[in-house]
């Protein structure tokens, strides 16, 4: 072997070297966005097995699917206590599903009932819409992926 050969089989096995990593780097990306949903997911188990969140789900559970935000206010202090802590728990859900941290299909497998809460979260934010038009129009979780 002459030195033109080595020199060309040392630019090759170069090569090589540098695909793989390449491959290994975008393998690495896949592997810790899974890891971070997976950790997404865990902590968003954690969150809603609280007693705070028991608390506050079954409080507002007790509303009809149509309730009005003047229903909601006769229920108390406490009754709204419990649609804000759960109004602030979806919000940080959705910001995670809309910065693509969690997927959506996992959301409502971990929550579902987000889907039996939708309609009358829905109503809601039409109501404080209707009473503060300059208000933020996301309100709840659902306005990040309507």
């Amino acid at each position: 072997m002459d030195l033109q050969t080595l020199a060309n089989l040392a630019q090759i096995i170069g090569a090589a070297a540098v695909v793989a990593a390449i491959v290994f780097g975008i393998a690495q990306i896949r592997q810790f966005r899974l890891q971070r949903q997976a950790e997404a997911a865990a902590e968003l188990v954690r969150s809603f097995q609280d007693s705070d969140f028991t608390r506050s789900f079954r409080l507002v559970s007790a509303l009809p699917k149509d309730a009005s935000a003047a229903e909601l206010r006769a229920g108390g202090p406490a009754m709204e206590d419990a649609a804000l802590a759960l109004g602030i728990r979806y919000e940080a859900v959705g910001l995670l599903v809309f910065r693509g941290i969690m997927p959506l299909s996992l959301v409502e497998q971990l929550i579902g009932a987000v889907s039996t809460q939708r309609a009358a979260l829905e109503k809601l934010r039409r109501d404080i819409k209707a009473a503060a038009p300059a208000a933020e129009e996301c309100i709840s979780l659902f306005c990040f992926y309507r």
